[in-house]
């Protein structure tokens, strides 16, 4: 039943990591377009004020960006400390199981 878990959780690691890659790209992406945007912004619109409030836009953006990949990697983080509760479940039930079989040969000895 712990093994499946495990299976099923590095199944769901290795998709996320998939996914993550793929958001990673885009962001690169969607960053170098922003820059560009952002550094044409003094030509394409000649209003003080609109230009301030377009850049705070913008910067509201890149926060919620940076808030996604933050929730991404939560989202990344989770599963990996599940995995590592269920291995170190594991390990207390082998130690558990251990503990019995030299339980069980002392007191065979001791007959």
């Amino acid at each position: 039943d712990l093994q499946e878990k495990l299976r099923g959780l590095k199944a769901d690691i290795a998709q996320t990591e998939e996914s993550t890659r793929e958001l990673e790209k885009m962001l690169v992406e969607n960053q170098v377009k922003a820059e560009k945007l952002q550094a044409d912004l003094p030509s394409r619109v000649q209003n003080k004020d609109m230009r301030s409030f377009l850049e705070l836009v913008s910067r509201i953006y890149v926060m919620e960006v940076e808030n996604m990949d933050l929730q991404e990697m939560n989202d990344v983080v989770t599963p990996l400390l599940q995995q590592k509760d269920l291995e170190a479940e594991a390990l207390r039930l082998q130690i558990q199981m251990r503990d019995r079989m030299i339980e069980d040969q002392e007191s065979l000895f001791m007959n």
